[in-house]
């Protein structure tokens, strides 16, 4: 898998993720159950997944690592909730 493909795929992740904990909130308090669900649901969704995972190529694609690395950087300094 190339860069490019994990990139994509944590993109898909993050937005599914959201998403799940987005729908669970809605429906009450927030438990490792409800979000399990949740997750399950968002993520059996295949149409979703390959149109996530499309958007998400396109959003990374040249992107260069060193810019990966920088920001990392940069996020690691920064203040929780900053």
């Amino acid at each position: 898998m190339t860069c490019g493909a994990y990139a994509a795929c944590t993109y898909v992740a993050g937005i599914v993720y959201l998403k799940a904990l987005a729908k669970t909130a809605q429906n009450g308090p927030v438990t490792e159950e409800s979000l399990k669900a949740s997750l399950q649901e968002e993520f059996s969704d295949k149409a979703q997944f390959a149109r996530l995972f499309k958007e998400g190529k396109t959003a990374t694609k040249g992107i260069k690592f060193e810019d990966f690395k920088t920001r990392a950087e940069e996020v690691k300094d920064e203040e929780v909730g900053g």
